[in-house]
């Protein structure tokens, strides 16, 4: 019942990961913060944790990575750097079993894209999967669950004890900003030097990217969810990118033929992933770092701007009794002659 609450609330939007036009800063992070922990544990409960609730688990923490990584002019670099290698340990912990249940996966979709052909070069890597009993390896031990609950616990009472050191909302953007040239930095590299290891940090600064962006959605929610968008298709194709790095690494105890095979086919979808991206991750990070600071810090406080004026426009004034004024007696000295009420006029259209 409580897993199926939780689930319910999580799909209503209660716990949105987004800030809130006119709340606190502080208020802003530790309810984030918080909230993704939250969702961690929830995702956590009970005994037989299977890979979706890993999955969700993970989830949590990077989307809790992205909010340090925001806020760390605010809180400092040590704490946020101490915050950041919690929540990357506390994933490391449950990857394993993700990772095993990602292999299958895999499979399954290079059979689809590339059909009868594929299925044929990775029947041996399907089969050697399965022999090892590494495609699913089941629900998690109850003593890693215990442990990533602790720590988990362990986190939130961190967070709630942790002290900004500004309160200015401009530092938040200016921690968006940080991430955002590392991101810039990160698609040279992966295509000066295409390696799995430089492409998954790429998928990274994406996927912080993509989070941060949320983040700032209630400021011009159809603006920053175009960029939301197209950052989660991007990491998509970067993570399907990775999970074929992992299942290549899976082919070095095949012979040599059914290694070859798999092997090559990994590559080949590889290739055209990274081709795929190019052009799109290079148009999501076209701006320079200081201007596309200054525009996200503009769009929030007009965001702000438009929120409180709306406000104000909804409000009715409210009526207010004239006072009673003596009418001018006509010449004659009879009381004035009244006219006849105008017909009332239909009411405006524009606030409907």
């Amino acid at each position: 019942a409580e897993t199926n609450c939780f689930s319910y609330l999580l799909y209503q939007g209660i716990m949105a990961y987004r800030f809130k036009l006119k709340e606190n800063v502080s208020k802003s992070f530790r309810r984030i913060a918080l909230e993704q922990i939250d969702i961690a544990l929830g995702h956590l409960q009970g005994d037989n944790v299977g890979p979706s609730g890993i999955h969700g688990s993970r989830k949590a923490m990077k989307r809790l990575r992205a909010l340090v990584e925001a806020f760390a002019p605010l809180i400092g670099v040590k704490a946020a750097k101490s915050h950041n290698n919690a929540a990357r340990d506390i994933g490391r912990m449950l990857s394993a079993w993700r990772d095993a249940d990602v292999s299958a996966e895999t499979i399954n979709k290079l059979e689809a894209h590339y059909g009868t052909e594929g299925a044929t070069a990775l029947r041996g890597l399907r089969q050697h999967l399965m022999d090892k009993g590494r495609a699913r390896l089941g629900a998690v031990p109850a003593e890693i669950l215990l442990e990533a609950r602790d720590r988990l616990l362990s986190e939130r009472q961190r967070f709630v004890a942790t002290e900004l050191e500004t309160r200015q909302f401009k530092a938040v953007i200016d921690g968006i900003e940080d991430s955002y040239r590392r991101g810039r930095a990160a698609i040279k590299t992966a295509y000066r030097k295409p390696t799995d290891e430089n492409f998954h940090d790429l998928r990274k600064a994406v996927q912080t990217h993509w989070r941060q962006m949320a983040l700032l959605t209630r400021a011009w929610p159809d603006e920053f969810e175009a960029r939301v968008a197209a950052a989660r298709e991007l990491s998509q194709y970067l993570g399907d990118d990775h999970d074929l790095a992992l299942l290549a690494q899976s082919t070095a105890q095949l012979g040599d033929r059914d290694r070859q095979m798999a092997g090559e086919l990994c590559a080949c979808r590889q290739g055209e992933l990274r081709q795929l991206v190019d052009s799109r991750v290079r148009r999501l990070f076209a701006e320079k770092p200081k201007a596309f600071s200054r525009r996200m810090s503009l769009y929030w406080e007009l965001g702000r701007n438009i929120k409180a004026h709306a406000k104000i426009a909804k409000r009715r004034p409210s009526s207010v009794a004239s006072p009673e004024v003596p009418l001018p007696l006509a010449a004659d000295g009879s009381p004035p002659r009244v006219a006849a009420k105008a017909p009332a006029s239909p009411p405006s259209l524009r606030s409907v």
